[in-house]
């Protein structure tokens, strides 16, 4: 649920429900252009928020904020 905008990048479907997952599959299976933009949004997703410098400086920032919170400095 994190990584996947429903309908945009994938699908999320319920847990234990076969039939809904089945619908799913039928549609992308039926579908070349949904595929096709659900790979393209994906992929600019993964790019955008989960490049390995953006995420080391954000986990980075993190710690510097709490070391800060609680009176630490660096």
């Amino acid at each position: 649920r994190q990584v996947v905008e429903n309908g945009v990048t994938g699908f999320l479907v319920p847990p234990h429900d076969a039939a809904a997952l089945t619908s799913r599959i039928v549609e992308l299976a039926r579908s070349s252009d949904l595929r096709e933009s659900m790979a393209t949004a994906a992929v600019a997703k993964a790019a955008r928020e989960f490049d390995q410098d953006a995420v080391i400086d954000l986990t980075l920032a993190t710690y510097q904020r709490l070391l800060n919170d609680r009176g630490v400095s660096s």
